[in-house]
């Protein structure tokens, strides 16, 4: 069985790349890059903060007489808000990165499928010189570069075995 049964177009994979360069290139001009060497010891709303930074801003808007004269509750509410975007545009495009990640690796098993056999019928006509030579290629690309290759080989046939 074929993970892929009809192909999302090329056509459309293009457009996509397409319009997905053209954000990047106008996001890039403010977006934040940080190593991860310089994140090394700094606070961020990471888990269990969110609720902390909310909860002053709260407070702090509630009670703004009380902060110093440069600062305002506006200041951390438009951050707020601004993070609030950010995670919803982070939400879509994590939706459409697992869509095409998985679309990805469903076309790599079904490649994998019809390498393997393929490979295993061609094994069978080594008695032609020419498909000998040039299965002799694919020998040395397996030692060379198959690591697992029982593993692979039984995974392959536990993925084609029906259940």
């Amino acid at each position: 069985m074929n993970y892929i049964t009809e192909q999302i177009s090329s056509d459309l994979l293009a457009k996509l790349s397409k319009s997905v360069n053209i954000w990047s290139d106008q996001i890039r001009p403010e977006a934040v890059r940080v190593k991860d060497e310089e994140k090394k010891g700094m606070r961020s709303m990471a888990e269990g903060r969110e609720g902390y930074v909310r909860l002053v801003a709260k407070v702090a808007t509630q009670h703004e007489k009380y902060l110093s004269r440069a600062d305002t509750a506006a200041d951390l509410n438009d951050r707020l808000r601004y993070y609030d975007v950010l995670a919803t545009a982070r939400q879509s495009l994590m939706e459409l990165f697992e869509l095409i990640d998985g679309t990805q690796w469903g076309a790599g098993v079904d490649c994998m499928r019809y390498a393997d056999r393929f490979n295993n019928t061609l094994q069978n006509h080594r008695d032609d010189s020419a498909i000998d030579a040039a299965l002799n290629e694919i020998d040395e690309w397996n030692k060379r570069y198959s690591r697992n290759n029982n593993s692979d080989n039984a995974a392959t046939q536990s993925e084609s075995t029906p259940q």
